[in-house]
């Protein structure tokens, strides 16, 4: 039987669970601010997106393999560059496939339509979801805090499964949680959900599963505390363990330099499969093992065992919950074998297709070497650091934002059932972050988009404490105000400083700055002007002018930015050297590059491009010889060589951006051509029979 505190309190098809003094939002108000906002996110995400390129190594993978598909190619075994992509199920390659259809033909744009298009609806998920639950201003509110997200923005606009795998996750949980609090049907929900979550696992397969960690803590954290088991106790205690051991063990990495060894690891564990982490093989030197390096893989082994034991401890506690007080929809339960099999399926066509050796190499890497963090490996305490950031300019306030919502016991009876509903539908909200950020903790393999599913949860407690700023009825606790407001002091002191310390930052953002110290400065005071600013007039009861400030502050902030940092991104593609060389070497049969990556050259050349990596000359040879070495007699070829090669082949310093195309010649074996070179490669080919 289902909790009656959570399903009789509030009637099926109510607006929401706002009761609060605050003037409601008139309807005509909330779709036209609705309209607003979708208005403003299409604008950013569409912001010269047909002027970036696709972007090395992940964006040109996706687009071409969705290419493939598009013209004619495997729907079943994703491909590129003359590879199957096995290590994603096909969804999203699909998604790319019917936007290229669609948009006849593959472009840039069309590539990354599906990413802006779940993102909006990502968007008004979250606006729906915050009117649902605490009203129409809360919605709204969510909305622009998630829009104005630097985040959720960056990742709407980019051909890469984040935006997709995110979009279905935050719906699974959505629509599990307003089953569970009685805001939708529970037999709804709960097939809803499963089929939503199925989308999710047929999106990035294992990445899908952090939902059902986020359901676990929610059912823990519901359990009454005199009803816990004895050891429940110590779960912070092993949560502290397991980050102290993992940052212990990331020490010993660096001291023993075992950074190298783990890209070799990487190297070796995922050539037999589809490689979807760039690598470069001269830096992935094998070491010997000293005493840093066994206590590095000691102490990440133990932060593993903790972590999982903490899952044991909320799962114990989440079944007891749920035996006490069931509150899952009985359909999601079943569901969940519907959601698996809707990934199954593909696995079991791949092991048909690719063979069992293929699959089991594959579950190896992504099961195995992610766990241990042989690609993007980070601490245990990456998150707790990386989400304030990624939630700026809203996350000065993310103290009061999880304290003020964190799940509070009171005695039966002290509370109204209405009110006793919204503090569990905050609880599930804390709960979403929590699951979210805590299963990406807890491989060593971590990236910042993987917390992206949190942001909607984020951006409505967001909504929902600034509001609270400007009810005195409701009473926020004294020292998360006080939280809010030295974070806010802090930060403003830090920007004010920005001017100072921008010497230490990157060379070329210091050389795009550093002439311009009135410009530096204004804009300095501006953001500690209206960033902490603007938090404290939330505190002073103006939250409605301070979440305004912030959210066109940031998307202001985002705008003035987008040309400076298109112009850096641009240097991670390869298009503009396709477009100068293609009909210099359209006869060649063989692409092949040296130190750069390949997958934009196979994007934008069309063409099946085959990485080499620098080996050292033999005695009494010079590096140049090694180019003769890339040729394939009897077959047309182009080298698209990496400017730190080429001080190594010319046997001394070698400026690509001084010197001149004349000098490189000379220098070039007879057999080859020149064909191109700017500051960051150089291009040349075998030479025509008529040359």
């Amino acid at each position: 039987m289902a909790n009656p505190d959570l399903h009789d309190a509030v009637p099926i098809g109510s607006n929401s669970l706002d009761s609060s003094s605050a003037a409601p939002v008139p309807p005509w108000v909330f779709w036209a601010a609705c309209g607003f906002l979708t208005a403003a996110y299409l604008c950013i995400a569409l912001l010269y997106i047909a002027e970036l390129p696709l972007l090395d190594p992940d964006e040109p993978r996706y687009a071409g393999a969705g290419r493939a598909m598009a013209t004619g190619g495997s729907l079943l075994v994703p491909e590129f560059n003359g590879e199957a992509r096995i290590n994603k199920p096909p969804l999203f390659y699909w998604l790319v496939a019917l936007s290229d259809k669609l948009a006849g033909g593959a472009t840039e744009t069309s590539s990354r339509v599906p990413s802006i298009v779940l993102g909006l609806f990502m968007l008004w998920g979250t606006i729906w979801l915050g009117r649902k639950t605490f009203g129409a201003a809360t919605g709204l509110l969510a909305g622009m805090v998630l829009a104005a997200t630097p985040l959720f923005m960056a990742l709407s606009r980019c051909c890469i499964t984040d935006m997709t795998l995110s979009t279905f996750m935050a719906a699974t949980l959505a629509v599990l949680f307003l089953g569970m609090t009685g805001l939708m049907p529970l037999k709804k929900s709960g097939w809803i959900a499963s089929l939503l979550f199925g989308l999710a696992v047929l999106t990035k397969a294992t990445a899908a599963f952090a939902v059902l960690l986020a359901v676990v803590i929610e059912r823990a954290m519901s359990l009454p505390k005199e009803q816990r088991p004895g050891v429940a106790r110590w779960l912070p205690w092993v949560l502290l363990l397991a980050v102290t051991l993992s940052a212990g063990a990331l020490f010993c990495e660096w001291r023993g330099k075992g950074k190298h060894g783990s890209k070799r690891a990487k190297a070796a564990a995922v050539a037999k499969v589809d490689v979807d982490e760039s690598i470069d093989e001269e830096d992935a030197v094998p070491i010997k093992k000293n005493t840093w390096t066994v206590c590095d893989g000691i102490l990440n082994k133990c932060a593993i065992v903790a972590a999982l034991s903490a899952v044991g401890l909320l799962l114990a506690m989440a079944y007891r919950a749920e035996r006490l007080a069931p509150a899952l929809p009985p359909a999601w339960k079943w569901g969940l074998l519907l959601a698996i099999a809707m990934g199954l399926w593909w696995y079991i066509m791949l092991i048909a297709n690719q063979g069992w050796d293929k699959f089991k190499d594959l579950l190896y890497f992504e099961i195995n070497q992610r766990v241990a963090g042989a690609v993007h490996r980070e601490g245990m305490h990456y998150y707790l650091m990386l989400l304030p950031a990624l939630a700026f300019p809203w996350s000065i306030g993310l103290a009061g934002t999880l304290g003020t919502a964190w799940p509070r016991a009171t005695a039966a009876g002290e509370i109204v059932p209405r009110e006793r509903v919204k503090r569990r539908v905050a609880a599930f909200l804390v709960a979403w972050i929590l699951g979210i950020v805590f299963f990406f903790s807890i491989p060593g393999a971590k990236l910042p988009t993987y917390v992206l599913p949190a942001m909607p949860a984020v951006a409505i407690l967001t909504a929902r404490f600034i509001l609270k700023l400007s009810e005195p009825a409701v009473g926020v606790e004294r020292v998360w105000l006080r939280a809010t407001l030295y974070v806010s002091l802090f930060l403003g002191l830090i920007l004010l400083l920005f001017p100072i310390y921008v010497r230490f930052l990157q060379k070329d953002i210091v050389n795009f700055i550093g002439d311009k110290p009135a410009v530096l400065w204004a804009m300095a005071g501006g953001a500690a002007l209206v960033f902490p600013g603007s938090w404290w007039l939330a505190l002073r009861g103006k939250s409605r002018l301070a979440a305004a400030m912030l959210g066109c502050g940031t998307i202001a902030l985002i705008s003035v930015a987008s040309p400076f940092i298109i112009e850096r991104l641009k240097q991670r593609s390869t298009k503009q050297i396709c477009l100068k060389v293609n009909n210099s070497i359209e006869d060649c049969g063989r692409i092949k590059v040296m130190g750069i990556a390949a997958e934009s050259l196979s994007y934008y050349l069309n063409r099946r491009v085959t990485s080499v990596h620098w080996k050292p000359p033999a005695p009494n040879t010079k590096g140049i010889d090694r180019l003769t070495e890339l040729v394939v007699d009897g077959a047309q070829t182009a080298v698209f060589l990496e400017k730190r090669i080429v001080p190594r082949m010319f046997g001394k310093d070698v400026d690509l951006s001084t010197i001149s195309a004349e000098e490189l010649k000379k220098n070039i074996p007879p057999n080859l051509s020149y064909v191109y070179s700017d500051t960051n490669v150089l291009v040349v080919r075998t030479r025509r029979k008529t040359e």
